[in-house]
């Protein structure tokens, strides 16, 4: 139950949206606050790679460049998908072995010497770069988790449903510490 309430809170936190249209069912949770990227994407730096036609080194050093150099100070780190981690790896490994060359294993998760976390909860079109601590989640006391078992046939298979109610709000301690790369094909 844990670990499920902490991969739905990890996608609220990077991907609520206030402005979810209404009709988009599977989305009601992502209207109660905005997210990370949200957030980044109206004050932060973006990059607009749409115009890319393939992943390449240059765009990292791009985005990293309109960071401003006080804030490159070896804890940055870039925020990816898995599979966009895989991309870039499988980019690399086409670059090098296409030369006759072996790719050091650093590079892999290293694009400008800047280390990269995998995050399911991001789009494959989307890469963050801040200082994780810079991104805060503030959590209400009043957490309540409640626990229902409907029905004679839930009861013999002792099945449990649970439900947890908080409030919370993802805030970003320095904006002009953020950087977004969007439109990555």
């Amino acid at each position: 139950m844990t670990t499920q309430l902490g991969i739905d809170m990890e996608d609220l936190y990077l991907n609520g949206d206030e402005a979810t249209e209404e009709s988009a069912e599977d989305y009601d949770f992502l209207k109660i606050n905005d997210g990370w990227i949200k957030q980044i994407s109206n004050g932060g730096h973006v990059y607009d790679a749409s115009a890319e036609t393939s992943m390449s080194l240059d765009l990292f050093y791009k985005t990293l460049a309109q960071i401003p150099n006080k804030y490159n100070n070896g804890k940055l780190r870039w925020l990816m998908s898995p599979r966009r981690a895989q991309e870039w790896e499988l980019f690399l490994l086409n670059k090098v072995i296409g030369a006759g060359g072996a790719v050091p294993d650093s590079i892999y998760t290293a694009p400008a010497r800047i280390p990269a976390i995998e995050c399911p909860s991001l789009d494959d079109g989307t890469i963050l770069l801040t200082d994780p601590k810079n991104l805060i989640v503030v959590n209400t006391y009043g957490v309540k988790i409640r626990k229902t078992v409907e029905g004679k046939e839930a009861i013999m298979m002792d099945k449990r449903f649970y439900v947890t109610h908080l409030d919370y709000d993802p805030i970003i301690e320095e904006l002009d510490a953020t950087a977004i790369i969007k439109g990555l094909k």
